[in-house]
Order: C-alpha cells, then sequence, then structure tokens
C-alpha cells in the first residue's frame, strides 16, 4: 500500500494473493469495455494499480501512464512490480510510462486516446486546473471520437489521525468540491464523462466500503 501525504490517501495497492482492489481501481479497469480501440492515457499512475488490472483483464492494451513524482515511479518499479508492466506482453500490450505534467498541452496521442483515466490530487485536494472549464474542453479534445473520460473524484483533503493503525479522515473531498463540476459543462463532455467516487474511511472500513458510481 503507498500513502504519500498526510492526508493519508491511498495511491497505489497491490496484494500478494488477489487481483481486486475492492475499491476505485476495479471499475478503472472496465473503461477499454466502453471505449474504441486505440491507446489509452492514465493521468496519475501512482504506484500502477490502474495499469495492472487494466492489462490484466486486457493484455493487447497500449497504456501510456503520467506521474508528476519521479521518486514514486523509482520506489514503485522496486517495490510494486511497476517494471513488469513496462515490459510488453505475450498479446502485445505494454505501459509507456511518463514523468511530467499530465495536463500540459503536449501530452496527446496522433488520432487522439479512446479514453483517458483521471486520478489527480494534490494533498488530497482536486487540483486548481481541473476546477477550470477549460481545462475539461481541453481534455475533452484529447479523446477520439466516442472516447471517454473516467475520473476519481474521492480524496481526503486534510491530515488525517492514526490511531491504531487505522486512518481517520478529517474532511472527504468525496462529492464536495467537483462531482458536479463535469456536469456544469457542455452537454457533449458530460455525456462523455464516467465518474466514480469511493469512500476511504479508515483501512479497516474502507476494504468494504460501499461505492457510489455515476454512470453518464
Amino acid at each position: 500500500m503507498l500513502l504519500l501525504d498526510a492526508t493519508h490517501n491511498v495511491h497505489s495497492i497491490l496484494y500478494k494473493n488477489q487481483k481486486w482492489t475492492g475499491s476505485y481501481w476495479d471499475e478503472f479497469a472496465s473503461l477499454p469495455a466502453i471505449v474504441p480501440k486505440g491507446p489509452i492515457a492514465i493521468f496519475g499512475l501512482g504506484g500502477g494499480t490502474t495499469a495492472c488490472l487494466m492489462l490484466d483483464l486486457w493484455p493487447s492494451l497500449q497504456l501510456e501512464g503520467w506521474e508528476i513524482d519521479e521518486i514514486l515511479i523509482e520506489k514503485s518499479r522496486e517495490y510494486l512490480g511497476l517494471s513488469d508492466l513496462e515490459k510488453r506482453t505475450v498479446a502485445g500490450g505494454i505501459l509507456n510510462v511518463h514523468i511530467g505534467d499530465a495536463l500540459s498541452q503536449s501530452v496527446n496521442a496522433s488520432g487522439g486516446f479512446a479514453g483517458i483515466v483521471i486520478d489527480l490530487f494534490s494533498g488530497g485536494k482536486v487540483l486548481p486546473q481541473l476546477q477550470e472549464v477549460q481545462t475539461w474542453l481541453e481534455l475533452n479534445d484529447r479523446l477520439m471520437p466516442n472516447g471517454r473520460l473516467m475520473v476519481n473524484c474521492g480524496g481526503i483533503d486534510e491530515a488525517a489521525d492514526v490511531i491504531d493503525g487505522v486512518v481517520h479522515p478529517n474532511n472527504s473531498s468525496i462529492d464536495g468540491t467537483w462531482c458536479k463540476i463535469v456536469d456544469d459543462f457542455s452537454e457533449d463532455l458530460s455525456a462523455k464523462t464516467v465518474r466514480l467516487s469511493s469512500a476511504m474511511v479508515g483501512f479497516v472500513v474502507w476494504f468494504g466500503a460501499e461505492m457510489v458510481h455515476r454512470w453518464s
């Protein structure tokens, strides 16, 4: 399990004896089923949980993963098996890792992405760029025809307390900040967006937490 900041948001998780995480990463893995054939981008790669699940289910996928934290990538290669995903599968699938700003205008694919997973937070908070209309219109422009965005709307935006090894968030940003943001934009963009939010109310409760699914 990868924790990166005082909010104790779980950025990535890997089980030795099971595939499914019981959280939103499992939902991200369904994206290839509802988009055209083509490259899929993961904005906010973390330790590679989403990529691992996708390539396990869809071994011919071409995944393009962006992560701004180079040290995180190095540690994920060392401890979470990320380097294995960077090797081509028998079916031809692969994860190409890019270190940098996923929202940079230089991030694109010839012909567009079939899908884009958006899992971007800083300190548990929604990035300011993701609260701007122009950002979402630009993301929409990076999709190929019939492509879709899939967005994680959950997060913890204040430092959490840890009591007896259990994380107790002080303030969850789930549905409070921006599940509505995309709805406020054009109908075309909203129709192309799948929103997910999952409450993480501590390690003990989190693994069995009910998730809220909003399918557009």
